[in-house]
């Protein structure tokens, strides 16, 4: 805001900030240590702002909560797997340099009509706006507002496929 010429700044009233990453959880009640590790993860990202001091983890609570992540941190967006003929394709053509041509060249298997936006994990404020406009894009068949290499990070199938096209078992 300016205010009669001179520049002021608003400094943030951070409560509690952060996100944990802790697979196959113990519990899903308030952890100290892990409000610490999201201040210092804080503090690491802004270095030299003063508003990080003002982050209060004093009152020890937080929001708890389970928020679906994907493998590779990117979210899941556009049409569903078939996995069932995925598994009948997999039985024919598996562990063989034809087979791994075969994936690289034939389409991944979808349902047609069935779409997915999920996985959007920590970081869903941030990719969420922009993933529901890019499948709002593509149910109505307007140009798609994200490239070939994203849209391909962003495909459902593509956990699939990156083990099909290495030769990997399922």
């Amino acid at each position: 805001h300016s205010y009669r010429g001179e520049q002021r700044f608003i400094r943030p009233q951070v409560a509690r900030t952060g996100a944990s990453y802790i697979k196959n959880p113990e519990h899903l009640e308030y952890c100290p240590n892990e409000q610490i590790e999201n201040l210092h993860k804080v503090e690491q990202s802004y270095p030299d702002k003063s508003w990080t001091e003002d982050v209060d983890i004093s009152g020890h609570s937080a929001r708890i909560g389970v928020r679906m992540v994907t493998r590779d941190h990117a979210p899941m967006m556009g049409c569903a797997p078939d996995l069932d003929e995925i598994l009948v394709n997999y039985q024919e053509h598996q562990h063989t340099k034809a087979s791994i041509k075969y994936w690289q060249e034939t389409p991944a298997p979808i349902h047609q009509g069935l779409f997915i936006l999920g996985g959007l994990g920590s970081r869903g404020i941030t990719s969420g706006p922009l993933a529901a406009e890019a499948l709002a894009a593509q149910l109505c068949g307007e140009i798609i507002p994200l490239d070939g290499p994203t849209l391909d990070m962003l495909n459902p199938n593509r956990m699939w496929m990156r083990k099909l096209i290495k030769g990997k078992a399922l």
